[in-house]
């Protein structure tokens, strides 16, 4: 039996994705953050940021999560909780702005990869929750 350069997966494998993490990286980039960027350059980066979570985990299935911006979020409830030092949750990181394509990047990856919207938790959370849905079969690819 030889072996490959190429992964072999099961039809039930998934990979989970936390699409926050895609909107943030590619969104601050600096040579993309800034007025006048042509779209299709960002989604290209999107795409190759994609493609590399997709070529180094191999699966049958791919989940983009998005966490909702209607503030269903319960921690935007535990951030008016003081935590250690008083402060709340993520209080640390003061009152950033955010990407400038933010929006053009979440709605792209819900119209052309079906990223689905999270409501009442982060992306992160559905991930882990996800997960324990599929066991063994399923890897999580977060930087949060």
């Amino acid at each position: 039996m030889s072996t490959s350069n190429f992964a072999v997966y099961e039809k039930d494998t998934y990979l989970l994705i936390d699409g926050d993490t895609i909107v943030y990286s590619v969104g601050f980039s600096p040579n993309l953050n800034v007025e006048g960027t042509p779209p299709a350059y960002i989604y290209h980066q999107v795409k190759n940021m994609l493609n590399s979570m997709i070529e180094a985990v191999p699966a049958a299935h791919v989940r983009i999560y998005l966490t909702s911006q209607d503030k269903s979020n319960y921690r935007f409830d535990v951030a008016k909780t003081p935590g250690p030092g008083g402060q709340g949750y993520k209080a640390q990181r003061g009152t950033t702005v955010p990407p400038m394509y933010k929006q053009m990047i979440r709605d792209y990856l819900v119209e052309e990869h079906r990223a689905q919207i999270v409501e009442g938790m982060e992306a992160d959370d559905m991930l882990g929750i996800q997960a324990t849905k599929y066991g063994r079969e399923a890897t999580i690819a977060t930087f949060d």
